[in-house]
């Protein structure tokens, strides 16, 4: 609801002008408001209504009382006839012998209810079965004899002094009208719970009165003897309870504050019309107030939710203008928040700068560091600061395993051996690849003999910081070696043929008949020819490293391939080839690669096998793998020799016609590239028993398209 202007402008003026002194008045004057009004009627009610409050709240006390006796009774009852009712139970009180096996579940159902006694007595009051102290086991039994064949109500009972609910039931059995015996149950009454503000006594029958205050005698037909009083607030109650065997079973004595919910009844209608005034005066003058006082908090509020878009946005938010009745407190306070937000707002500006800025140096550290092909260990204080995944990869070790070690324990896994299988030290190894970048050999488990370069940089005089990086230079090693090798290899083949050439050019030169020239002709051929192929082998040796392992994978059909260089071989080759193909044999690697592995099981065919002699190729596939194989008609392989010939260098005598020409890579190159593409190569004997080898590629098949 609106405040009127007129209203508005009076209590503007009459407010102190501090946020405080104006929520102290409000409060101060709405609770005095509604606190006076309402207890002028409460005392106004009081002593109208005391004796009534006094008998209301001991009615209330024995109500509950009486629901107490009354549910614990019924529940013994009803525990007492189903027990009445049973075939076992009748025959027990005809017999007079009771069984082990119910005497048990007797037991049981005492200890579960908590009884103070349990009896079965028959027809003649004889004790069949009892449970608890003799003397309360006696007091139940008399009780049961002297209220003769009928059957009890269940109720209170005074059992030696203590309260207890107590119920009876004749023994009939499931059919018989006619009861055979008595079965009785007592158990404690529990009042704990009844009363948690309140002290409730259950004393003897016998017990004196302590009434406080003056008495009254109220009339109840559930309980004898009821006196009320009460003094300072506190209502006293004492009642005789009755019992089951006429006599009185126990006096409960009650002390507690006087039962309150009674007062809205009592007071009447015109007491809760004057509440109802009051508390709607003081709510309204409340609101009136609270209005005033919270409209330039709502209006600050406004302000700065502005102000923080403004400086979230890096805008530099606009000063705002000032009440002339805004409070001191509020006023100063907007002040600050302005002078803080226009500081904020230059900062926020600042800090989205640096942002960009460290996003662009992020970036190019996982350039230079993180995608580096290179390791890369960052040693800050003699522990792992950084380490990017291509040094966990040289070194087999984990990022979070190493992060925080020292630099040695990240080497020391790595078996490092010198030029001369000398163990070395890793802590050596940095200290000397700070001087020169420096090699060693990795022996992990898994992955074979590893060569790496390490080289280790340090701007701090101390050399407590330091940037080790490491270069797995297996491949440039082998390849080196593999160079070597073959250049003394083949010059030392080429002095040969050189020789040959020279001499039959220097028997040229003399005039010699048309017969020794044409031979003399011929053999500097073939010589020429032998150095041909040789330099070609140096040739292919020196690219080794392209063709040993795949520069880009893509899918690539062997049937399609095999197709291409059977056909192109048909035309220039005196062998009958032949190709068969079962499927498409698509696996991943690079087809140049492939291609090389093909042709060059192809020629060895060719070389080993009689002309006019069929060379098979084929295509196979089977539980995820791609099988290339290629048959010659050759000599074959001798089991002893199959390891060897895809060695370097590796070349076998051809039955009796020798070694022949070449320095032995091709076999060797295909495995080498097989391997790369991570299939395996083998030589075997042909399948159909005929003489020849049969030499078989097996590559993982490429894996299905999705769409």
């Amino acid at each position: 609801m609106p405040v009127p202007g007129r209203l508005h402008s009076l209590l503007v003026r009459v407010l102190p002008r501090r946020l405080g002194a104006r929520f102290a008045l409000t409060v101060v004057l709405t609770n005095l408001v509604a606190v006076l009004v309402a207890l002028a009627f409460m005392l106004i009610g009081m002593r109208l209504i005391a004796p009534q409050l006094e008998d209301t709240a001991a009615r209330i006390v024995l109500d509950s009382l009486d629901q107490a006796v009354r549910e614990q009774a019924a529940a013994a009852d009803s525990s007492a006839a189903v027990f009445s009712v049973s075939t076992r139970m009748l025959d027990a009180a005809r017999t007079g012998v009771l069984p082990e096996d119910l005497s048990a579940t007797l037991d049981a159902y005492a200890q579960t209810v908590g009884a103070s006694a349990l009896v079965l007595i028959d027809s003649g009051d004889q004790v069949v079965y009892a449970y608890g102290e003799p003397a309360d086991v006696t007091a139940l039994r008399a009780a049961l004899v002297a209220r003769g064949a009928t059957m009890w109500s269940p109720g209170a009972l005074n059992l030696n002094g203590k309260l207890t609910v107590a119920a009876a039931r004749g023994i009939t059995g499931p059919e018989s009208e006619t009861g055979e015996g008595w079965f009785s149950v007592a158990t404690p009454l529990a009042t704990d719970s009844l009363f948690t503000d309140a002290e409730l006594t259950i004393a003897p029958p016998e017990a004196p009165t302590s009434a406080i205050g003056e008495a009254r005698h109220p009339e109840d037909t559930r309980f004898d003897d009821i006196s009320v009083s009460s003094a300072g607030g506190v209502l006293h109650l004492e009642a005789e309870i009755p019992g089951v065997d006429a006599r009185t079973a126990a006096t409960a004595i009650y002390e507690g504050e006087v039962v309150a919910e009674p007062w809205v009844t009592s007071l009447g209608p015109w007491a809760l019309g004057a509440v109802l005034v009051a508390s709607l005066f003081g709510l309204a003058v409340g609101l009136v107030v609270a209005r005033t006082i919270m409209r330039p908090i709502v209006g600050l509020a406004d302000v700065m939710g502005a102000h923080a878009a403004d400086t979230m946005a890096g805008r530099t938010p606009a000063s705002p203008g000032h009440d002339a009745h805004l409070p001191i407190e509020l006023a100063n306070l907007i002040g600050v928040f302005d002078s803080t937000f226009t500081e904020l707002s230059e900062h926020q500006a600042a800090l989205a700068r640096a942002k960009e800025e460290a996003l662009a140096a992020k970036a190019t550290l996982d350039i230079a560091f993180v995608d580096s092909l290179e390791g890369k260990i960052l040693v800050a204080s003699d522990a792992v600061a950084l380490i990017n995944p291509a040094a966990c990869s040289h070194l087999g070790v984990r990022a979070e395993d190493a992060l925080g070690a020292s630099p040695e324990s990240c080497f020391a896994s790595a078996g490092l051996l010198g030029e001369d299988l000398e163990v070395l030290n890793p802590g050596k190894l940095i200290s000397d690849s700070l001087k020169r970048a420096t090699e060693a050999q990795m022996r992990i488990a898994g992955r074979g003999t590893r060569w790496i370069e390490v080289h280790t940089v340090t701007h701090e005089p101390d050399g407590r910081t330091l940037l080790i990086s490491t270069r797995d230079v297996t491949e440039e090693r082998r390849v080196n070696e593999l160079r070597n090798e073959i250049v003394g290899l083949v010059s030392h083949d080429l002095r040969a043929p050189l020789t040959v050439i020279a001499g039959y050019l220097d028997l040229l030169g003399h005039e010699i008949d048309d017969a020794s020239r044409a031979k003399a002709i011929a053999s500097a051929q073939r010589s020429a020819a032998r150095m041909k192929e040789l330099l070609e082998d140096l040739l292919a040796a020196t690219r080794a490293e392209e063709m040993f392992s795949p520069a880009e994978l893509g899918r690539v059909a062997l049937r399609d391939l095999a197709d291409d260089i059977v056909v192109s071989f048909q035309h220039t080759s005196n062998h009958e080839l032949h190709l068969t193909s079962s499927c498409p044999g698509e696996v991943l690697g690079e087809e140049k690669r492939l291609r090389q592995v093909l042709v060059n099981l192809v020629t060895n065919a060719m070389k080993y096998s009689p002309e006019e002699t069929r060379i098979e190729v084929s295509v196979t596939c089977k539980d995820g793998n791609v099988t290339l194989a290629v048959e010659d008609g050759g000599p074959g392989v001798p089991p002893d020799d199959r390891e060897k010939v895809f060695e370097r260098f590796a070349r076998l005598e051809s039955g009796g016609s020798g070694t022949k020409p070449g320095v032995g890579l091709g076999l060797y190159i295909v495995r080498a590239i097989v391997e790369s593409h991570g299939g395996g190569v083998m030589v075997t004997d042909r399948l159909d028993g005929e003489p020849g080898a049969r030499f078989e590629v097996t590559l993982p098949a490429a894996p299905l398209a999705l769409d």
